[in-house]
């Protein structure tokens, strides 16, 4: 019998020391005869460990540890150990249970495995003639959130009658970098393009069109004109990779806001310096390199920090 504690200590261990390039996938030490019971409980104490601040060339980053966390846990617990167990030994509550675990770690850490075995589950409970239709809407939202659109494609076909699927714009792919973004390039279409930082300054604006956060910093910016022209060609701003693409509110935010647009994340890895997807995060480049990062737009506002950063990087001149 293995010490179930002496896994929880190790778990802790890694994660208090972890080094300074927080975004890099961690190792995790599991035994290998966890059963499903000790995983259910590892993945609870997950729980504990969300933000943490790491300094890079000096300067103050904050990090979300959950997917570091979270991509450890099944690199080195459920990819290992578990994903060739056998669903149909697992009585239909652990199995709903498992589907609710496997989805938690996907949410965090986007891997194609997970989805599988979430529809290998739906599968199973498909078999035993149970209700399946909030596992189905889960599924899809995994999907969508890892932007696998042949896969959401087929799920909407397979289950029209339970899904009566939302209308889901064409997806275009034009990229060839390992930097890409989403524009939605009109109402039908949604285009998948090439990122390359340019020389000189530049800021990626983390955000939302439901932020509120966000929306009083872009409605600051529409009363200051000279940085809203600055960044028109010096920034990026991007959306967390999420379950829904909220065409409406994006439509929306583009008409008031052109010619600044906001896009789409395909894929958070793809962007390694993002340390921190809450909106909205400030993300202040120089030559391709991070430099500094401002979070969030208080009632009272930033403006003072945000101009400074934008000193930094020699974007704002007075």
């Amino acid at each position: 019998m293995f010490n179930l504690k002496l896994i929880f200590i190790v778990f802790i261990v890694f994660i208090i020391n972890l080094p300074s390039e927080a975004s890099k996938l961690k190792v995790m030490k599991c035994e290998k005869q966890l059963s499903l019971d000790d995983l259910f409980e590892i993945e609870l104490s997950l729980s504990g460990f969300d933000d943490v601040t790491h300094y890079i060339n000096g300067n103050e980053f904050l990090f979300d540890n959950r997917k570091v966390n979270y991509g450890a846990f099944y690199d080195s617990c459920l990819s290992k150990h578990f994903f060739d167990f056998n669903f149909s030994t697992l009585d239909s509550k652990k199995l709903h249970k498992l589907f609710r675990l496997v989805y938690k770690v996907h949410f965090y850490y986007n891997n194609t495995d997970l989805t599988k075995a979430m529809n290998s589950i739906i599968s199973e409970k498909i078999k035993r003639s149970e209700n399946v239709t909030n596992l189905i809407f889960s599924l899809r939202k995994s999907y969508l959130r890892s932007r696998d659109f042949d896969r959401l494609n087929e799920l909407d076909h397979d289950y029209e009658n339970i899904i009566n699927p939302s209308f889901l714009p064409e997806f275009k792919d034009f990229s060839t970098s390992s930097r890409t973004y989403m524009e939605l390039v009109r109402e039908k279409e949604v285009v998948r393009k090439n990122f390359t930082f340019p020389d000189g300054g530049f800021v990626i604006i983390v955000s939302s069109p439901l932020c509120s956060p966000s929306n009083r910093f872009f409605n600051w910016l529409e009363d200051n004109k000279k940085v809203k022209n600055l960044l028109v060609s010096k920034s990026l701003l991007l959306t967390p990779s999420d379950s829904s693409l909220y065409l409406k509110d994006i439509i929306n935010f583009n008409n008031k806001h052109r010619p600044i647009i906001m896009n789409y994340s395909f894929n958070e890895n793809e962007w390694p310096d993002i340390s921190l997807w809450d909106t909205p995060t400030f993300y202040f480049f120089e030559n391709g390199k991070i430099k500094s990062q401002l979070i969030g737009w208080p009632p009272k506002g930033n403006s003072d920090k945000f101009i400074h950063e934008l000193k930094k990087i020699n974007l704002y001149m007075n």
